[in-house]
């Protein structure tokens, strides 16, 4: 049995994320499952970020968006 402390790993578009079993809640995690977790951003980033911009992101959250 995994412990309760233990981070739950996902796996989106590429991004390996260790999610911490406190931010881990119903909501996020049917998301992250799903694929759906912040599928928006990451489509605007997809096609609005290039390899040479610098990007500042606030309010990183779990940091998916920021891994992209």
């Amino acid at each position: 049995m995994t412990p309760p402390t233990a981070p739950h790993i996902y796996r989106l578009n590429g991004v390996e994320m260790a999610v911490p079993a406190a931010l881990a809640n119903d909501a996020i995690t049917e998301k992250l499952a799903d694929g759906s977790y912040e599928g928006d951003e990451a489509r605007a980033v997809d096609r609005c970020v290039r390899p040479e911009f610098r990007v500042l992101e606030l309010g990183a959250g779990i940091g998916y968006v920021g891994a992209l």
